[in-house]
């Protein structure tokens, strides 16, 4: 049975209102707000970004792949679709809830007998077995964890000789926006000050400092070798693009969240403003927001490749 590769990455609701998983709480309803229609949009976004990854992932019709932080499956289930019958995907997550997510979508595909799943954090893999994949994935996963270099020592631990890495990462130290002052993304002229306290509030916020999206290309490329992988090289994709927007919808832009650990938007708002101001954001962002009126922004994404020396 062909695998659809281009399914969005949501969860039925059952999923989203029962987990206390907030790892796949937040990637199945609270990081778009559970608006479907952006779901899919973002999907459509990123499926260029997995297709490149895939491809240079070299797969091979027999190939045993590791997709590390899967979320939902969606590199997982593309890298399926290019195996062979002897082909089989590992599908690896920290979050319970998305690798059951996984689970219900391999068997409702008809491809579970080509599946396996395991629970475990990035930084270590833990009941992944050494030397068990012949390449390895991972989508925007570094910028989620405490310790980089250590899932590198763990991908070069469960490849097999000669076995490939193919990751992406979006090196957010290098996004600009014309160096003006934004609001969630958005440049909204003259609220400069308002920009200025949403920011100050954002960095009171202790968890929002969970996340490790501080560093670059070299970075990567020092990892890699640090693990003692071989043939590393990084690809950066610096252009202008206009990768927001997907949210048309006010309410659910309000309740969407950004990052796992952070507040929503509403909640940022109602925090870091007076009531004046929140009135004077509302009234200049909201109709921004429900254009889709995303100011075109530099952003680089790096793609690494890395070979388990034989």
């Amino acid at each position: 049975m062909e695998v659809s590769a281009d399914r969005t990455e949501t969860a039925p609701a059952s999923i989203t209102q029962t987990t206390d998983d907030r790892w796949c709480q937040w990637w199945t309803h609270d990081r778009l707000g559970g608006d479907q229609t952006a779901e899919r949009r973002s999907s459509a976004a990123l499926a260029p970004i997995r297709d490149r990854l895939l491809d240079r992932a070299r797969l091979r019709p027999d190939d045993v792949v590791l997709d590390i932080g899967t979320g939902t499956g969606f590199v997982g289930f593309g890298a399926l679709e290019r195996l062979g019958e002897g082909g089989r995907v590992i599908f690896n997550d920290l979050s319970s809830g998305l690798i059951d997510e996984c689970v219900r979508r391999s068997e409702q595909l008809g491809v579970a007998d080509r599946c396996s799943f395991a629970v475990a954090d990035a930084q270590d893999l833990a009941g992944v077995e050494s030397e068990s994949a012949n390449a390895a994935t991972a989508r925007s996963v570094l910028c989620y964890i405490a310790d980089p270099a250590a899932a590198f020592a763990a991908i070069a631990r469960v490849l097999r000789p000669g076995g490939r890495l193919s990751l992406f990462e979006t090196i957010h130290v290098r996004q600009l926006a014309d160096g003006a002052p934004t609001i969630f993304g958005y440049v909204v002229p003259d609220l400069d000050k308002a920009a200025a306290d949403i920011e100050a509030w954002l960095r009171t916020w202790t968890e929002v400092g969970s996340d490790q999206s501080a560093f670059d290309e070299i970075d990567l490329l020092v990892w890699a070798d640090m693990a003692g992988l071989a043939d590393a090289s990084v690809d950066v994709d610096l252009r202008f693009t206009t990768n927001a927007g997907v949210l048309t919808d006010w309410s659910a832009f309000l309740a969407s969240r950004p990052r796992p650990w952070g507040p929503t938007i509403g909640e940022t708002i109602s925090g870091a403003l007076d009531a004046e101001d929140m009135t004077t954001v509302e009234d200049r962002l909201r109709p921004m927001v429900e254009r889709g009126d995303v100011p075109r922004r530099i952003r680089s994404f790096a793609y690494l490749t890395a070979v388990k020396a034989a």
